[in-house]
């Protein structure tokens, strides 16, 4: 079962009977943010709006559970549930881009501070602990850390230092065991931070500064002893860990890195996906596109296939047929889709 947002409403999915059930959203202006919790008995649905909530929400049921109140302005761009599942991060929108850290179960704010001047398109603790956390955007990535201070708990936040590197739009990272963190740039590359100064910057041949993929890299996951990226190529890549956490610049920051494995997520007509995100889950990956479409992976050899696809971005206008069962969309992604409203499914595009 998955769940997902459609515009003011969000949608469970069954892969194996697909079903689909739709449920709508409680505020005026759509749904931001959707978080599952690690015991999937709960999950929260950040909406959009006049100071919109976070509706906590029990599973199976759906019965909400907790209400988190003024968390921002207008809409939430990102939740997530911390590691331990104790505590919830929520990333409001423009024009206020606050960082919220929750309490969830009590309804109580943590800590809140502004998470950047710049446009922030998401929010992730650590892997590892509850008091650290990493925001990226527009031409930034930002860590996060809760420290105790002579004046309470406050949350305090460093701007990496690209030094002679080019600024990247940053929205896929992911932290080593031992602290450092390596992110995907917006060029195809990964950098290696160590605290908020880059330690390399990893390319493939370090001479031609050739790039690790020919698309922005916007994930980064650790997977035992290897480093996976993903990028808009619709290449996911598999790297050495342990060469990744050694690399270390001289008088260039440039240090290559050689790839284990590779695979390409191509449709029957040969497009790849444009990866945006990777979900690792019980026998199957699942891949959010560009391009509006969801993929189920195999991740034993790979295989894959859409399940479904929508618009990537707003619809334009709409035409409802007279006769049949039977809806024509126009969208910003300059797509125009067929689609059969009673199974909300396209079959033409």
């Amino acid at each position: 079962m998955i769940i997902y947002i459609t515009g003011n409403k969000y949608q469970t999915y069954n892969l194996d009977t697909k079903e689909i059930k739709t449920y709508d959203g409680l505020d005026t202006d759509g749904i931001g943010s959707i978080a599952v919790h690690k015991s999937r008995r709960y999950f929260a649905v950040a909406e959009k709006g006049d100071y919109p909530n976070i509706y906590i929400r029990q599973n199976p049921g759906y019965k909400i559970y907790r209400i988190l109140r003024k968390g921002t302005e207008c809409s939430f761009a990102h939740i997530e549930f911390s590691p331990s599942g104790d505590k919830l991060v929520s990333l409001g929108g423009k024009p206020d881009y606050t960082l919220t850290v929750w309490d969830w179960r009590n309804e109580r704010v943590i800590l809140k501070c502004r998470a950047f001047g710049a446009e922030v398109y998401k929010c992730a603790f650590s892997p590892f602990s509850d008091d650290v956390l990493f925001t990226g955007g527009s031409g930034h990535i930002r860590f996060w850390k809760m420290a105790q201070t002579f004046t309470g708990l406050k949350l305090q936040g460093e701007i990496a230092k690209y030094g002679q590197l080019e600024l990247s739009d940053a929205s896929g990272w992911q932290e080593l065991p031992d602290g450092k963190i390596v992110s995907g740039t917006e060029y195809g590359t990964m950098v290696l931070w160590e605290g908020n100064l880059v330690k390399a910057h990893l390319v493939l041949d370090r001479d031609l500064k050739t790039r690790l993929h020919k698309g922005s890299v916007e994930v980064c996951l650790l997977d035992d002893d290897k480093i996976i990226s993903a990028a808009t190529d619709g290449y996911i890549k598999w790297w050495s860990l342990q060469e990744i956490d050694a690399a270390e610049a001289d008088e260039i920051p440039e240090v290559a890195i050689s790839c284990l494995k590779e695979v390409q997520i191509l449709t029957e007509n040969g497009d790849p996906a444009h990866i945006l995100n990777v979900v690792r889950g019980n026998g199957m990956w699942l891949i959010n596109d560009v391009k509006g479409r969801l993929w189920r992976v195999n991740p034993e050899d790979f295989s894959s296939k859409v399940v479904f696809e929508y618009h990537s971005g707003e619809i334009t206008d709409m035409a409802m047929s007279d006769a049949y069962n039977m809806a024509l969309t126009c969208g910003e992604d300059g797509m125009v889709k067929v689609w059969d409203y009673t199974r909300a499914e396209a079959y033409y595009s």
